[in-house]
């Protein structure tokens, strides 16, 4: 037993989580065009908030994932990952401050944006729920 603080992982395994991150990518790509389609309805102030919004979280969300990707290569957990990870938290909120006070961008359209997240969680969790043969199982 190694004393790595990272249990033994397979390439199998880390296929299979590279390839669901993958599919939870294009999940969230998919809810941001959306999200820019019914934003567009609302005005260009609203549209540019919710693009803002989406970019921020996809942005987020790869450097995630590369930031696991380089721990599960390297298997060890280096301080400067860590201080990248909680600057990209910094570099956010300073985005999001700019936009909604300098820059005048509606902060509802921002926050629909950030919102899509939630929908490609929801949506990931609908499509990889088991299907059950029995109908009358729908609420267990």
């Amino acid at each position: 037993m190694s004393n790595s603080p990272f249990p033994e992982i397979s390439d199998e395994a880390l296929q299979v989580g590279f390839r669901k991150a993958t599919e939870f990518r294009n999940l969230l790509i998919l809810a941001s065009v959306v999200l820019a389609i019914v934003s567009l309805l609302f005005g260009l102030d609203f549209l540019l908030g919710s693009l803002l919004g989406s970019a921020i979280v996809g942005l987020n969300f790869h450097w995630t994932v590369r930031f696991v990707l380089n721990m599960l290569e390297e298997r060890k957990l280096r301080p400067l990952y860590l201080l990248i990870y909680g600057a990209k938290f910094i570099v956010s909120m300073m985005v999001l401050y700019v936009a909604i006070v300098q820059l005048d961008i509606s902060a509802v359209g921002i926050m629909l944006g950030l919102s899509n997240i939630l929908l490609a969680a929801t949506a990931y969790a609908l499509i990889q729920r088991p299907r059950s043969s029995d109908s009358s199982d729908v609420l267990s």
